[in-house]
């Protein structure tokens, strides 16, 4: 028995042993894996502030009229009418985000391909055009025009490319519509133009339009502190990109200013014709679609036109999985329609 008894505890012991040394395994692997991680996030981190910097050193900030404004352009060249790029990009933003910050990659993917940068952000996105009284689309449109005629156009450059997102896709629409001597071609990010299209479900229907009229309704009717942790809810239940703290009640204007000029707005935007190159880029996997088969049909029949999907949500353009590929689609269809125009 005695000997039964050691051979026993001995095996236990051993059991014991080989348990903690699998847990120890175990902790190093977790260990690792955390690493790992930790590290990928500081790289990600580095690089976007590589980024950021790059991109900073040559850009100029100024206000034009109700719109805030940064021009990027290659490093010495004072004025981006003057720099020998391959084309002029304006970006336009949409609700609740700041151009800059939203088309970081894109602008980034832009200059290293050659072409020169501008970004509008809209009022009451930026602190430069907090104090705008009564923002609407057609003062945003008419300063914008300003902007290109005084800052971006020139005999080298009498064209330029429209970027929009969301409600920036609203206000190209229109530049274009009013202003079509200027503009070479468009780029449109998720967002269509026409009627809002049917919902997968009655759920979303009521979504979509409960979260639009609510942000009217914090703009226009309820006070600012019951307004603002709605707006801010609502952009973290969106999972937009930007901090839920800068998101404001005063950014309600574009909802509010979409549905009382709906009618007239549409009828503006009835004047592109066809001959306009549009790309419209949109997330595959948005719960809230805000296009229609009938707006990727026209699409479609522009010339040069290109409908072209994501695996991604409302802000697929800065989501790891497919930003890249959007910068590099983008980059490739404006050196396409570059090349077929020369």
């Amino acid at each position: 028995m005695g000997c039964e008894q050691q051979l026993h505890l001995t095996a236990r012991h051993t059991n014991r042993n080989a348990s903690r040394f699998r847990q120890l395994l175990l902790l190093l692997e977790q260990g690792r894996r955390l690493f790992e991680s930790i590290r990928s996030r500081v790289q990600r981190t580095l690089s976007l502030l590589q980024n950021t910097q790059s991109c900073a050193m040559d850009r100029r900030e100024f206000r034009q009229g109700c719109i805030a404004v940064s021009i990027y352009a290659a490093e010495n060249v004072p004025r981006v009418r003057d720099s020998p790029s391959k084309g002029i990009a304006l970006l336009v933003h949409g609700w609740p985000d700041r151009a800059d910050e939203l088309f970081r990659y894109q602008i980034q993917a832009l200059l290293n391909a050659g072409f020169s940068c501008a970004t509008v952000t809209l009022p009451a996105f930026d602190a430069r055009v907090q104090d705008v009284a009564s923002p609407n689309f057609s003062d945003v449109v008419d300063d914008m025009h300003e902007l290109v005629t005084s800052n971006l156009l020139s005999s080298a450059h009498p064209v330029i490319t429209l970027i929009g997102h969301d409600f920036g896709c609203l206000v190209v629409g229109l530049y274009a519509a009013r202003y079509p001597a200027t503009v070479r071609n468009l780029v449109m990010l998720d967002v269509g133009l026409g009627r809002f299209p049917k919902q997968a479900s009655f759920f979303l229907t009521c979504f979509l339009y409960s979260y639009q009229v609510a942000a009217l309704l914090c703009y226009r009717v309820l006070p600012r502190f019951i307004a603002a942790p709605i707006v801010r809810a609502i952009a973290r239940v969106s999972h937009a990109p930007r901090n839920p703290n800068e998101v404001t009640p005063s950014m309600g204007w574009v909802y509010y200013e979409l549905y009382r000029n709906y009618k007239s707005l549409g009828k503006e935007l009835s004047a592109i014709g066809p001959n306009l190159p549009i790309l419209f880029m949109y997330g595959e996997r948005n719960l809230l679609r805000f296009f229609s088969q009938r707006w990727l049909d026209r699409v479609s029949k522009q010339v040069h036109g290109l409908c072209q999907g994501f695996p991604g949500d409302h802000w697929f353009l800065v989501r790891s999985k497919c930003r890249d590929q959007v910068s590099e689609a983008i980059v490739v269809w404006l050196e396409r329609q570059r090349s077929s125009s020369l």
